[in-house]
């Protein structure tokens, strides 16, 4: 609340503030830089037994990073996990976190505000809206080719999502997760199949019915914002650019300017994370169902799975999504589309103004370092670096911490109200909502996100085109502002005709940066 009575505008960000892990030189002009020995201070951070990190213990806007109140509140003496198992309807609910100052829709309320109208979020229709206009449809984009063939001949339909992780040990009092979902060419939802239990249910089918939408709901909800929110954009994209670019590239280098915005605030925000989010009795630990060696699964799996450096345009799609989004019903895929390729055109023309940059030292150094990166995740990004390939990557980049972590990491839709799914779920049979524990905590977290970014429609006066820097900076970014609001435009218009809202890839929604 405090922080966003004052927010941050775009004007704070100046030319002269950029130089984490560098010192100036000489007579201090633009150019004039020298790298550290030791290079810009680090920490090692372990998410889990297999996949480290590194994460910078200072940011270029807001210097050195303390972590150490976090680390109190993982103290098991002071802080140990209780589960505590209250039942409660959404009215109630609401009524304590509006005490809290975290109700989502109130004035003067730490949370964020939603951007989509949700009525409710229990109903057949509700499951169509979260798998094809929701945070589900992440995972619709990315069914395999032939993944539904058997199930047609069932009748089940030609679109399927597949989350088998029953076998992730759960704490007591909650069942386990993993879903299959069918859903009919006309994206109605058709069946569900409960892993644990090995058991299809389809609409009709009474209150095991009910319990298995919230199943795959609050499986959705909690593998993403464990797998692509944290662990893909802001532990591996956003963190990977800032740590190798401040590493790489002196505060002058064009890429490292590009890429300034776009990492804005990005080393305090990772380090919060890696904090609060993903160690032993942290706020995703204590709001799931997971013991924490499964939580630890989720992270390391989801490592080896990670495709966040694939374009997003140039995706291998399946011809049922494919003609999906050409019939307009998959909006997800047609604006995710077109907002990669603004991106794409921006770092082209932006790489236009360096001369054979693709032969630069500098440049093949942070491309070689982000490949590195990569290695061992599902996607890697291509050895060679080309003008092409270095374009991919920075506009990839720039799409994941604008549009793609707005899709995976706004979950104020589903948080809510108890009843739109939450994070676990009880092992009472009769129950079809979180409880108010997990709302709570998901509920602060959520409040946590809310903490305001400059947004990406920005002039930003005091960074481009002056300090010293060219003045073709200030010329290619308005001409991204141009596109951008077209872009904007186009998605307003195609969401007034739509029967099922779609904001999430609205462009001028967008903050500059990953927050929480």
């Amino acid at each position: 609340l405090a922080g966003n009575n004052d927010p941050i505008g775009d004007d704070f960000l100046a030319t002269e503030k950029v130089d984490q892990g560098w010192d100036r030189i000489g007579d201090e002009g633009y150019d004039d830089w020298r790298k550290p020995f030791f290079g810009a201070e680090r920490r090692k951070f372990d998410i889990t037994k297999t996949v480290e990190i590194d994460l910078l213990k200072n940011d270029d806007f807001f210097g050195p990073i303390e972590a150490t109140l976090y680390k109190i509140l993982r103290v098991d003496i002071g802080f140990p996990l209780l589960d505590k198992i209250v039942k409660v309807d959404d009215k109630t609910a609401l009524s304590v976190a509006r005490d809290l100052k975290i109700s989502p829709r109130d004035a003067g309320q730490a949370s964020p505000t939603p951007y989509h109208t949700w009525d409710e979020m229990t109903s057949d229709f509700a499951m169509t809206r979260i798998f094809f206009y929701g945070i589900g449809a992440t995972w619709i984009a990315t069914q395999p080719a032939g993944a539904a063939d058997k199930y047609m001949a069932e009748g089940l339909g030609p679109f399927v999502v597949d989350m088998p992780v029953a076998d992730l040990a759960v704490r007591k009092n909650f069942r386990p997760y993993g879903f299959r979902a069918h859903f009919d060419a006309d994206q109605k939802i058709t069946a569900i199949y409960d892993y644990a239990k090995k058991t299809l249910l389809k609409p009709g089918d009474g209150q095991p019915w009910e319990r298995a939408k919230q199943l795959a709901k609050v499986t959705t909800l909690t593998v993403i914002t464990a797998r692509e929110h944290l662990l893909w954009t802001h532990l591996l994209c956003s963190n990977s650019m800032t740590q190798v670019k401040t590493d790489v590239l002196p505060p002058s280098h064009p890429i490292r300017r590009l890429l300034t915005v776009f990492s804005f605030r990005t080393n305090f925000v990772n380090n919060f994370a890696s904090e609060t989010l993903i160690p032993k009795l942290s706020m995703v630990h204590r709001m799931t169902g997971f013991k924490f060696s499964s939580l630890q699964k989720v992270f390391s799996e989801g490592y080896k799975t990670c495709n966040v450096y694939e374009p997003f345009a140039k995706r291998a799609v399946c011809d049922e999504v494919k003609q999906l989004a050409e019939q307009g019903k998959f909006p997800y895929l047609t604006e995710g589309s077109a907002w990669f390729n603004v991106c794409h055109d921006f770092v082209e023309e932006w790489l236009s103004n360096v001369p054979d940059v693709d032969k630069d030292p500098l440049a093949i150094g942070f491309y070689e370092e982000m490949v590195k990166q990569s290695k061992g995740q599902a996607y890697e990004i291509p050895e060679e670096c080309t003008k092409e390939n270095l374009t991919d990557l920075c506009a990839q980049i720039i799409f994941t911490v604008t549009a793609y972590h707005e899709m995976v990491g706004t979950v104020v839709d589903y948080t809510e109200k108890p009843s739109h799914g939450g994070y676990r779920v009880l092992s009472d049979e009769d129950t079809t909502t979180t409880d108010l524990q997990s709302y709570l905590i998901a509920g602060t977290l959520t409040a946590s996100t809310a903490l305001r970014m400059p947004s990406l429609t920005g002039k930003f006066v005091n960074l481009f085109g002056v300090g010293g820097a060219p003045a073709w900076e200030r010329k290619v970014w308005d001409n991204f502002q141009s596109n951008l609001q077209k872009q904007s435009k186009v998605v307003q218009a195609a969401d007034k005709k739509r029967s099922i809202e779609f904001k999430s890839m609205d462009p001028g929604r967008f903050e500059c940066a990953v927050s929480v």
